[in-house]
């Protein structure tokens, strides 16, 4: 039973960050140090940086 229930809110918490995705990017995205945090983030991955190098530069 408390196997079923944890499902359920799981999918429940799921549902609810599929919802409010945006507002939930924009509200830690408008923190200027968390902005720097995921920019610095995602340019670790390489597929990231060659896409962004190449249309920043080229």
């Amino acid at each position: 039973m408390n196997r079923v229930i944890g499902y359920l809110l799981a999918l429940l918490g799921g549902y609810l960050l599929y919802q409010f995705r945006y507002r939930l990017l924009n509200l830690i995205l408008g923190n200027q140090t968390m902005r720097a945090f995921f920019i610095r983030l995602s340019l670790r991955i390489p597929f990231v940086r060659d896409k962004f190098l190449h249309k920043a530069f080229f």
